[in-house]
C-alpha cells in the first residue's frame, strides 16, 4: 500500500472518530493535539486502524515511540511512519 493511500485511510478514520474534523484540513504536518484528540480518541482511533491495516499496528507502540519526543510528537508524519513500518511486517 502507497502512503498516500495509508494517509487517505487514515484521515477517513480520523474523520470517523471525531465528526467535528469532518472538513478540518488534515495534513501529514498535523498534530494529533492540534486535531483535538484525547487519549480516549487515540484509543478509538487505534482500533480502526488495527481494523484497517492489521494487529501488527498496535497505537501503544507508536505512543511509547511518540511519549519520548516531547513537543515534536503525535504528528501525522510519524504516525504514518509508524503504520508503513509495521504494516510490511
Amino acid at each position: 500500500m502507497q502512503r498516500n493511500e495509508i494517509f487517505a485511510a487514515v484521515r477517513t478514520a480520523i474523520r470517523e472518530t471525531s465528526s467535528d474534523l469532518a472538513e478540518a484540513d488534515i495534513t501529514e504536518t498535523s498534530s494529533f493535539q492540534t486535531l483535538g484528540f484525547d487519549s480516549l480518541k487515540l484509543v478509538e482511533l487505534g482500533v480502526r486502524v488495527e481494523n484497517l491495516f492489521g494487529e501488527g499496528v498496535v497505537l501503544d507502540d507508536w505512543v511509547e515511540q511518540e511519549s519520548q519526543k516531547g513537543a515534536q510528537g503525535f504528528t501525522m508524519s510519524s504516525f504514518l511512519d509508524f503504520i508503513e513500518r509495521v504494516a510490511k511486517k
